[in-house]
């Protein structure tokens, strides 16, 4: 049994879900909106840690800190013209002092012509600060990736 009483996990499981809501928002728009590097930075504690694992295990990205972490969404935001994440609901198991969510993930990124589409799992350690619930860390395992060349669609010859 949960050491978190049924109200309080409510309430809890309501807050990470609008948390990874803002996760997923403020990442798609950041290439567009000059709040939302902050804003993302934001759903992690001050020394929140962020991993990416693109083959394997071991972490291929790994960056700690609010600091870090809006550099590296802007840095990342400059190299692609738009992302769309489609997060599942989140699998919660709650701890003393904290929540561990595992979370699906497909990713849609267009980077000039090409579209790229990253599919996977994202494992989160969530702890309750005076700031409410926030990311301690949060390790992405990629799973499949795919791309594809996109050409202009060919206008009407009128001489033809």
């Amino acid at each position: 049994m949960s050491s978190v009483s049924t109200i309080n996990e409510m309430e809890a499981r309501t807050a990470i879900l609008a948390l990874e809501g803002e996760y997923q928002r403020a990442w798609d728009v950041a290439d567009t909106k000059d709040w939302a590097a902050a804003a993302w930075a934001d759903v992690f504690t001050e020394d929140g840690l962020f991993e990416m694992a693109f083959d394997g295990e071991t972490p291929d990205v790994i960056i700690q800190g609010r600091e870090a972490l809006m550099g590296f969404c802007t840095d990342t935001h400059r190299m692609v013209d738009s992302v769309l994440h489609n997060l599942s609901i989140p699998s919660l198991t709650f701890g003393e002092r904290d929540v561990q969510g595992w979370i699906n993930f497909e990713c849609k990124l267009r980077c000039g012509t090409e579209s790229i589409s990253v599919s996977g799992v994202y494992q989160v350690l969530y702890v309750l600060t005076e700031a409410g619930w926030r990311m301690k860390r949060r390790v992405e395992k990629m799973v499949q990736k795919t791309s594809v060349t996109l050409y202009d669609y060919p206008t009407l010859l009128e001489d033809m």
